[in-house]
Protein backbone atom coordinates (compact mmCIF):
# COMPACT_ATOMS: atom_id res chain seq x y z
CA UNK A 1 0.00 0.00 0.00
CA UNK A 2 1.31 3.54 -0.77
CA UNK A 3 1.12 4.59 3.00
CA UNK A 4 3.23 1.82 3.80
CA UNK A 5 6.17 3.92 2.08
CA UNK A 6 6.40 6.74 4.15
CA UNK A 7 9.50 8.07 4.97
CA UNK A 8 10.05 5.50 7.99
CA UNK A 9 9.82 2.74 6.02
CA UNK A 10 13.37 2.38 4.19
CA UNK A 11 14.82 5.02 6.07
CA UNK A 12 14.37 8.91 5.38
CA UNK A 13 14.53 9.53 1.59
CA UNK A 14 11.94 12.80 0.35
CA UNK A 15 11.16 11.30 -3.06
CA UNK A 16 7.61 11.19 -4.33
CA UNK A 17 7.48 7.41 -4.63
CA UNK A 18 9.04 7.16 -0.44
CA UNK A 19 6.01 9.12 0.43
CA UNK A 20 1.96 8.67 1.33
CA UNK A 21 1.86 11.58 -2.03
CA UNK A 22 0.83 8.32 -3.92
CA UNK A 23 -1.87 7.86 -2.45
CA UNK A 24 -4.01 11.23 -2.29
CA UNK A 25 -2.67 10.73 -6.01
CA UNK A 26 -4.28 7.91 -6.44
CA UNK A 27 -7.75 9.14 -4.33
CA UNK A 28 -7.73 12.02 -6.85
CA UNK A 29 -7.84 10.45 -9.54
CA UNK A 30 -10.13 7.38 -8.48
CA UNK A 31 -12.53 10.27 -7.07
CA UNK A 32 -12.37 12.47 -10.71
CA UNK A 33 -12.62 9.49 -12.66
CA UNK A 34 -15.75 8.24 -10.86
CA UNK A 35 -17.14 11.77 -10.83
CA UNK A 36 -16.97 12.26 -14.59
CA UNK A 37 -18.45 8.95 -15.11
CA UNK A 38 -21.58 9.45 -12.45
CA UNK A 39 -22.34 12.89 -14.06
CA UNK A 40 -21.48 11.95 -17.71
CA UNK A 41 -24.64 13.60 -19.67
CA UNK A 42 -25.90 14.73 -16.38
CA UNK A 43 -25.47 18.55 -17.55
CA UNK A 44 -24.48 21.01 -14.78
CA UNK A 45 -24.92 20.78 -10.70
CA UNK A 46 -27.95 21.65 -9.65
CA UNK A 47 -26.19 23.84 -6.76
CA UNK A 48 -24.29 25.46 -9.74
CA UNK A 49 -26.95 26.21 -12.11
CA UNK A 50 -28.97 27.83 -9.28
CA UNK A 51 -25.99 30.06 -8.06
CA UNK A 52 -25.79 30.73 -11.94
CA UNK A 53 -29.42 31.74 -11.55
CA UNK A 54 -29.46 33.86 -8.74
CA UNK A 55 -26.19 35.81 -9.52
CA UNK A 56 -26.85 36.26 -13.48
CA UNK A 57 -23.98 38.45 -15.01
CA UNK A 58 -21.97 38.23 -11.51
CA UNK A 59 -21.85 34.68 -11.57
CA UNK A 60 -18.04 34.17 -13.14
CA UNK A 61 -16.97 37.06 -10.92
CA UNK A 62 -18.38 35.44 -7.70
CA UNK A 63 -17.67 31.93 -8.51
CA UNK A 64 -14.16 33.07 -9.12
CA UNK A 65 -13.95 33.70 -4.98
CA UNK A 66 -16.58 31.80 -3.39
CA UNK A 67 -16.09 28.33 -5.54
CA UNK A 68 -12.57 27.73 -6.82
CA UNK A 69 -10.42 30.00 -4.73
CA UNK A 70 -11.81 28.74 -1.67
CA UNK A 71 -11.60 25.74 -1.96
CA UNK A 72 -8.08 26.25 -3.11
CA UNK A 73 -7.54 27.75 0.59
CA UNK A 74 -9.41 24.77 2.04
CA UNK A 75 -7.22 22.11 -0.01
CA UNK A 76 -4.27 23.81 1.47
CA UNK A 77 -5.59 23.83 4.97
CA UNK A 78 -6.83 20.51 4.86
CA UNK A 79 -4.06 18.75 2.58
CA UNK A 80 -1.67 19.79 6.21
CA UNK A 81 -1.81 16.38 7.68
CA UNK A 82 -0.45 14.94 4.33
CA UNK A 83 1.73 17.48 4.03
CA UNK A 84 3.26 16.96 7.01
CA UNK A 85 3.20 13.11 7.01
CA UNK A 86 5.89 13.06 4.22
CA UNK A 87 8.52 14.94 6.45
CA UNK A 88 11.21 13.24 8.55
CA UNK A 89 9.90 11.15 11.76
CA UNK A 90 10.60 12.29 14.99
CA UNK A 91 14.29 11.96 16.09
CA UNK A 92 15.49 12.24 12.65
CA UNK A 93 15.87 15.58 11.35
CA UNK A 94 18.08 15.18 8.38
CA UNK A 95 19.14 12.90 5.48
CA UNK A 96 21.98 11.61 6.84
CA UNK A 97 20.10 9.45 9.89
CA UNK A 98 18.06 6.87 8.98
CA UNK A 99 15.08 5.10 10.52
CA UNK A 100 14.30 1.43 8.70
CA UNK A 101 11.36 0.94 11.31
CA UNK A 102 7.75 1.79 10.74
CA UNK A 103 6.15 3.55 14.13
CA UNK A 104 3.14 2.40 15.59
CA UNK A 105 1.29 5.43 14.41
CA UNK A 106 2.41 4.34 10.93
CA UNK A 107 0.36 1.27 11.19
CA UNK A 108 -2.53 2.75 12.84
CA UNK A 109 -2.53 5.57 10.31
CA UNK A 110 -2.38 3.02 7.66
CA UNK A 111 -5.43 0.77 8.88
CA UNK A 112 -7.54 4.12 9.60
CA UNK A 113 -6.97 4.89 5.77
CA UNK A 114 -7.66 1.58 4.52
CA UNK A 115 -10.70 1.36 6.49
CA UNK A 116 -11.62 5.04 4.72
CA UNK A 117 -11.10 3.99 1.54
CA UNK A 118 -13.08 0.78 1.60
CA UNK A 119 -15.50 2.83 2.95
CA UNK A 120 -15.75 5.31 0.18
CA UNK A 121 -15.36 3.21 -2.48
CA UNK A 122 -17.58 0.98 -1.67
CA UNK A 123 -20.44 2.74 -0.77
CA UNK A 124 -19.83 4.90 -4.10
CA UNK A 125 -19.74 1.80 -5.95
CA UNK A 126 -23.20 0.46 -4.40
CA UNK A 127 -24.72 3.66 -5.09
CA UNK A 128 -23.73 3.61 -8.45
CA UNK A 129 -25.04 0.55 -8.99
CA UNK A 130 -28.20 0.78 -7.08
CA UNK A 131 -29.07 3.87 -9.15
CA UNK A 132 -28.24 2.12 -12.65
CA UNK A 133 -30.91 0.20 -12.00
CA UNK A 134 -34.16 1.68 -13.44
CA UNK A 135 -36.41 -0.14 -10.95
CA UNK A 136 -34.95 2.13 -7.90
CA UNK A 137 -35.57 5.45 -9.91
CA UNK A 138 -37.08 7.59 -6.94
CA UNK A 139 -35.91 5.10 -4.21
CA UNK A 140 -34.17 5.16 -1.00
CA UNK A 141 -31.08 3.64 -0.85
CA UNK A 142 -30.41 1.81 2.44
CA UNK A 143 -29.10 -1.54 1.66
CA UNK A 144 -25.18 -2.82 2.32
CA UNK A 145 -23.07 -0.02 3.84
CA UNK A 146 -26.25 2.51 3.94
CA UNK A 147 -27.68 0.46 5.82
CA UNK A 148 -25.09 0.75 8.94
CA UNK A 149 -24.35 5.01 7.83
CA UNK A 150 -26.70 7.42 5.24
CA UNK A 151 -23.06 8.70 4.06
CA UNK A 152 -20.55 5.50 3.93
CA UNK A 153 -18.39 7.51 0.90
CA UNK A 154 -18.32 10.74 3.08
CA UNK A 155 -17.44 8.86 6.11
CA UNK A 156 -14.70 7.35 4.36
CA UNK A 157 -13.14 10.32 2.94
CA UNK A 158 -13.04 11.99 6.45
CA UNK A 159 -11.76 8.79 8.01
CA UNK A 160 -8.64 8.21 5.50
CA UNK A 161 -7.57 12.06 6.75
CA UNK A 162 -7.54 11.18 9.98
CA UNK A 163 -5.48 8.17 8.79
CA UNK A 164 -3.00 10.83 7.63
CA UNK A 165 -3.42 12.12 10.49
CA UNK A 166 -1.89 9.42 12.31
CA UNK A 167 0.66 9.33 10.14
CA UNK A 168 1.91 12.82 10.67
CA UNK A 169 2.02 12.04 14.36
CA UNK A 170 4.75 10.36 14.24
CA UNK A 171 6.96 13.73 12.86
CA UNK A 172 7.89 15.98 15.19
CA UNK A 173 5.18 18.54 15.77
CA UNK A 174 2.52 16.78 13.23
CA UNK A 175 0.06 16.85 16.12
CA UNK A 176 -0.48 20.28 15.40
CA UNK A 177 -2.12 19.38 11.65
CA UNK A 178 -5.18 18.17 14.02
CA UNK A 179 -6.95 21.40 12.33
CA UNK A 180 -6.50 19.32 8.69
CA UNK A 181 -9.01 16.25 9.14
CA UNK A 182 -11.45 18.13 11.77
CA UNK A 183 -12.16 21.21 8.77
CA UNK A 184 -12.25 18.25 6.40
CA UNK A 185 -15.04 16.45 8.77
CA UNK A 186 -16.48 19.42 9.57
CA UNK A 187 -17.55 20.62 6.16
CA UNK A 188 -18.46 17.16 5.20
CA UNK A 189 -20.87 16.81 7.94
CA UNK A 190 -21.99 20.62 8.24
CA UNK A 191 -21.61 22.35 5.21
CA UNK A 192 -21.27 20.98 1.50
CA UNK A 193 -21.91 17.14 2.61
CA UNK A 194 -24.36 15.76 4.88
CA UNK A 195 -26.31 18.92 5.52
CA UNK A 196 -26.30 20.16 2.46
CA UNK A 197 -27.88 16.62 0.98
CA UNK A 198 -29.90 16.11 3.05
CA UNK A 199 -32.36 19.15 3.13
CA UNK A 200 -32.64 17.71 -0.66
CA UNK A 201 -33.20 14.14 0.44
CA UNK A 202 -35.96 14.54 2.88
CA UNK A 203 -37.74 16.98 0.02
CA UNK A 204 -37.26 14.07 -2.83
CA UNK A 205 -37.12 10.21 -1.11
CA UNK A 206 -40.51 8.62 0.45
CA UNK A 207 -39.68 7.12 3.92
CA UNK A 208 -36.12 9.54 4.24
CA UNK A 209 -37.48 10.52 8.00
CA UNK A 210 -38.14 6.68 8.82
CA UNK A 211 -34.12 6.47 7.25
CA UNK A 212 -32.70 8.92 9.71
CA UNK A 213 -33.99 7.77 12.92
CA UNK A 214 -32.84 4.04 12.17
CA UNK A 215 -29.48 4.65 10.58
CA UNK A 216 -26.55 6.64 11.83
CA UNK A 217 -25.86 9.43 9.65
CA UNK A 218 -22.29 9.37 9.57
CA UNK A 219 -20.12 6.98 11.64
CA UNK A 220 -21.06 3.19 10.67
CA UNK A 221 -23.36 1.69 13.28
CA UNK A 222 -26.06 -0.86 13.97
CA UNK A 223 -29.40 -0.44 12.07
CA UNK A 224 -32.18 1.34 14.76
CA UNK A 225 -29.78 1.77 17.46
CA UNK A 226 -28.70 5.79 16.42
Amino acid sequence: MDLLSSPRNQGWKRTEEETCAPSGDSLGSALAVYLAWRNHGIGEDYRYAAMRRRMGPKFAFVSLFQTFLLQAGLNFLIGQSLYSSQLPPSGYPNQAEQSSDLTTLDHLGTAVWAAGFFFETVGDIQLAAFKSNPENKGKLMNTGLWKYTRHPNYFGNSAMFWGYYLISCAVKGGWKSVFSPGLMTYMLMKVSGVALLERGLSKRKPGFAEYVKSTSSFVPWFPGKT
